[in-house]
């Protein structure tokens, strides 16, 4: 027993014998943490380990701008062709002395005013002759005809003129609210008178005695009558 004990003590004494406590050294570079530990061997002579620092390299950076947005081109845009419209308004020349003979709105055609084809339907804006009959308050049907200048070499005997009507077709003419209308009173001069007025009392003025026909020139703006000339036809 006493022989056992004395080999452990002496492999102890042995062993403290040859390590000696070691010392360290911390370091700190670019944020990394190096600990340096010496250590001291007896009987040995050992190295000092020594651990590399750890030296991170980061590459550099490289910032590469986004594209721009592509460009989007305004929209073109293509002004409107200007249209000029000009604007025609048909009225008695001389309200003061109206005319039997308005002039002629058509080259080539020997008719006084629009002339007489306007063709089907509502009777268009010009100047038109025929005969009103049916006179209401806000309209008239109208029998449109030709009047034609006399042939040459007429007297003021012969007529007027030359009226012709090939088509007894009636159309329904409304009538402007502020319609007048041009008649003849006995000593032969020229009455200005509102539509108004004259619906009630048609056949007033122009030598008429009651049942007189209704020959007139109608002046059409807008498809309304806006003025209306009586005209006496032997």
């Amino acid at each position: 027993m006493r022989r056992w004990m004395s080999l452990v003590v002496g492999i102890a004494l042995v062993v403290a014998g040859c390590t000696s406590a070691g010392t360290s050294e911390t370091t700190v570079v670019d944020g990394v943490e190096t600990t340096v530990i010496e250590t001291t061997v007896v009987p040995m002579t050992v190295a000092p380990v020594t651990t590399l620092p750890t030296t991170t390299t980061s590459g550099p950076t490289t910032t590469v701008a986004a594209p721009p947005p592509p460009t989007t081109a305004a929209p073109t845009t293509t002004a409107a062709p200007t249209t000029t419209t000009i604007a025609t308004v048909y009225k008695v020349a001389d309200t003061d002395n109206p005319t039997y003979y308005p002039v002629r709105l058509h080259d080539g055609i020997n008719l006084y005013g629009s002339g007489c084809t306007p063709g089907p339907g509502p009777l268009p804006d010009g100047i038109w002759f025929g005969e009103i009959v049916n006179v209401g308050l806000t309209s008239f049907d109208f029998d449109l005809m030709c009047f034609a200048p006399n042939p040459p070499g007429s007297t003021e005997e012969d007529g007027i003129g030359d009226i012709t009507n090939s088509n007894p077709a009636l159309r329904t003419v409304p009538v402007n609210i502020s319609a007048h209308v041009y008649v003849l009173d006995a000593a032969m001069n020229w009455m200005d008178m509102a539509y108004e007025i004259w619906s009630a009392f048609p056949t007033l003025g122009n030598g008429c005695i009651g049942g007189c026909q209704l020959d007139s020139w109608v002046y059409v703006n807008g498809g309304e009558a806006t003025e209306i000339t009586m005209v006496w036809t032997p």
